[in-house]
């Protein structure tokens, strides 16, 4: 027997300038049993619950994305009555269709036009996703943030973070490739880079690299030259300059302290390298930036 739900209406939702609504919710055993006119991706970012779906139930936990198409009546629900304990936490994109339409002028690639079209065209069954490689919770963060905190160009900023989220829903939705050996590349050196990413500040060495992906220093540094420009050494002196200069914006720090925290032991070092590649000298790269606030 189908239960009693009631429909949300996006007009209570969008903003004026655009049919996107982003929530981060708690879900509790309070809320309704509904459905909407408008799309819902939904995201569990924390814990376990329950998805109710029409007449069915499936249990969930975090990293799990579930698409919601129009008059589907559904309702997230934690798996205990505690306010603290097993909380589950649920990231909600909630958007027109009308919004894709637009999106769909951009989009070049015919596999994901056809994915869209079933969104638009409300073609589109529930379904869900697992975000294994963490990029659709990176994505719903920079949304909730965008959304939030409204800006000059935010709006814009929001149409295009929902269609970077629309192509990693469509790529979930694919065969694992794992099998196929250059997706198997590109994957471990997407990791190497992430690996960079997240210790810039320690000693990374492109023999400590070769050991970590099993490929031959040689053959990490052809693959550093075809996807990055750059050599290894350039590309991470790139990556902690670039992080020196968030530093020198928006901290006090000394310029020593910021040479340091990027990995720089010899602040002479430091200072030619900032210089060659920013043009200027950390003070005065410091300074130019206090003046433009």
């Amino acid at each position: 027997m189908k239960r009693p739900s009631e429909t949300l209406r996006g007009a209570d939702y969008f903003p004026a300038s655009s049919p996107i609504f982003i929530t981060r919710s708690i879900e509790h055993f309070e809320y309704p049993y509904h459905a909407h006119d408008f799309i819902e991706f939904a995201f569990v970012a924390e814990g376990r619950g329950f998805h109710h779906m029409e007449d069915q139930v499936q249990p969930v936990r975090s990293g799990q994305l579930f698409i919601i198409p129009i008059g589907v009546s559904h309702v997230f629900r934690p798996s205990t009555t505690g306010d603290h304990k097993d909380k589950l936490v649920v990231y909600n994109c909630l958007f027109s269709p009308l919004i894709l339409q637009a999106l769909q002028a951009i989009i070049v690639e015919n596999d994901i036009q056809s994915f869209v079209d079933t969104l638009v065209q409300d073609a589109i069954s529930s379904i869900s996703v697992l975000d294994a490689k963490g990029n659709i919770s990176k994505l719903f963060t920079a949304l909730y943030q965008e959304f939030s905190l409204v800006r000059n160009g935010s709006y814009s900023c929001l149409n295009s973070l929902l269609l970077q989220l629309i192509i990693e829903i469509y790529r979930c939705t694919l065969p694992d490739p794992d099998s196929n050996n250059e997706h198997k590349q590109q994957t471990t050196f997407i990791h190497t880079l992430e690996h960079i990413e997240h210790n810039y500040a320690e000693m990374i060495s492109l023999q400590q690299l070769a050991a970590i992906t099993g490929w031959s220093e040689r053959q990490l540094q052809r693959l550093f030259h075809k996807h990055t420009g750059q050599s290894f050494r350039s590309y991470l002196q790139e990556q902690r300059i670039r992080k020196s200069c968030e530093m020198l914006r928006d901290s006090q720090d000394k310029i020593s302290i910021v040479a340091e925290n990027v990995g720089y032991k010899d602040m002479n070092s430091f200072l030619a390298v900032f210089r060659r590649i920013m043009g200027t000298s950390p003070g005065a790269y410091r300074k130019d930036g206090l003046l433009d606030k």
